[in-house]
């Protein structure tokens, strides 16, 4: 049989918000992401953004006024990371993700080298609804090297090791998180 699985977005259920700070999810199957055996009849109480308490009914306090969720038959498990994308510098695509349960993209470069690429990736970061994006900004590559042959695609063309080292430096200086 299928395992229903829930993604969960706090900002459409309605009763989260300003008036509520904790979201307890109550009698769900938790997988943790550590390699732990799945915990039954799991509490997870979530407080603002963040999980300040997991474990079982007997082993963790529930506030009084939170927001409860029961979800007997499912299954929480932690958000899931895309970590190889081309293309999502785009708040559509981050929103779609996020919907989907993956709570990190990691784009590994684009070939538009008109692109303000970290003030983009930091603009999407402003939104709760998107997905987090982990950026590279441009694709960097020799002359006449991948994604220029085969594809004709753009990318910022290093010369030598020494030039290679100077423009990721600089990549790294306007905000790129990784290389």
């Amino acid at each position: 049989s299928w395992i229903r699985i829930l993604v969960i977005c706090l900002w459409v259920i309605p009763s989260f918000g300003e008036q509520n700070t904790s979201l307890v999810l109550l009698n769900g199957t938790l997988i943790d992401g550590t390699g732990a055996k799945p915990l039954p009849d799991a509490v997870v109480v979530i407080e603002r953004d963040r999980i300040v308490a997991v474990g079982t009914a007997d082993t963790v306090e529930i506030p009084e006024n939170a927001t409860r969720i029961p979800l007997r038959g499912m299954t929480i498990l932690p958000g899931l990371i895309n970590a190889h994308v081309h293309r999502g510098y785009d708040g559509n695509k981050l929103k779609a993700w996020a919907n989907a349960g993956v709570t990190t993209v990691r784009d590994l470069a684009f070939s538009d080298m008109g692109v303000r690429w970290f003030e983009l990736r930091d603009a999407l970061l402003g939104d709760p609804k998107n997905a987090r994006l982990v950026a590279v900004g441009p694709f960097i590559t020799v002359a006449g090297g991948y994604p220029n042959q085969p594809w004709g695609l753009e990318a910022m063309t290093v010369t030598s090791p020494s030039d290679a080292a100077k423009k990721a430096e600089e990549l790294l200086q306007e905000g790129a998180d990784l290389l």
